[in-house]
């Protein structure tokens, strides 16, 4: 009953997050950029976060200060960096495509867990490497006549999965000196959030002036994409282990190209969709 409870909850959390692009899309139609969109993000979710916590355990507030660098990490080397790519490949590519480079994280986690943490490479890994690196050759249209993909939308969209990977490395770090999921993330988007602000300048008393289809796009974003996602993808891990949640998480992009195909008739080539398994097998190997 315990692992089916987890297997839902990050499931339900990887089709949240396979939404994301069309609430995302909705903020871009109404003049919010990309960097204005991930301050919006940020500051819906650490304010829907600290009401959560004040009300559940207040003791997940409190940090060490000497430790508030990793929340840099996480906030701004990671969060900041990750969402504007994120959001920035999703308006020069498609939602599909910009979803499964996000899933080359995987590969850069192993990467970097290499280079600053130690830890070693097997064999299956390589070839993992190998496989999402033809992957995303064949998403980018490398071995057709002419590229398939923006080469800006391509470069962004392996932006995302490199700020994804970078969260894992400073969240491991923060785990080892004691803090738990819910302060990781809450610090995370109030970094995030606070490095962002400056971005909506003007943009803050259009607030008052948006639609009601904008406000339900900002609060689905917030709300469904971000801090709901989150809490059910650690209460999954509570109940599976983190290799057995990311596999289901692959999901994600799987959502996500049904949302780029049925909702906005974005086309994917044979040679898109060779591009998009390599990527997720990839992700399922590591």
């Amino acid at each position: 009953m315990n692992k089916r409870i987890g297997t839902v909850s990050v499931l339900l959390a990887a089709c949240l997050w396979g939404i994301l692009g069309i609430f995302v899309r909705q903020l871009n139609n109404v003049g919010f950029d990309t960097i204005q969109v991930v301050a919006i993000r940020s500051i819906g979710a650490v304010t829907l976060l600290f009401f959560y916590i004040f009300f559940s355990d207040r003791k997940a507030l409190k940090i060490r200060w000497k430790d508030f660098w990793v929340f840099l990490g996480t906030g701004i080397g990671s969060m900041v960096f990750f969402n504007f790519c994120y959001f920035g490949s999703m308006q020069r590519t498609s939602l599909a495509i910009a979803a499964t480079l996000l899933y080359t994280a995987p590969v850069f986690v192993a990467i970097f867990a290499r280079l600053f943490l130690g830890e070693k490479l097997k064999g299956k890994q390589y070839a993992a490497i190998a496989l999402a690196i033809f992957g995303c050759a064949m998403v980018a249209g490398v071995f057709s006549s002419q590229m398939a993909v923006d080469a800006g939308g391509l470069l962004l969209g392996l932006g995302a999965g490199i700020g994804y990977a970078l969260y894992s490395i400073f969240g491991k770090v923060a785990i080892k000196r004691g803090y738990s999921d819910v302060t990781i993330t809450f610090y995370t988007f109030l970094v995030a959030a606070v490095a962002t602000l400056w971005s909506l300048g003007e943009k803050r008393s259009d607030l008052l002036t948006i639609g009601w289809d904008t406000w339900l796009a900002i609060g689905g974003l917030a709300l469904f994409s971000t801090v709901l996602a989150y809490v059910l993808y650690t209460r999954g891990l509570q109940h599976v282990p983190a290799g057995y949640a990311s596999v289901i998480a692959c999901v994600e992009p799987v959502v996500a190209t049904l949302v780029s195909c049925i909702l906005y008739h974005e086309s994917l080539t044979p040679g898109t969709v060779v591009g998009i398994a390599c990527v997720l097998c990839s992700a399922v190997i590591m």
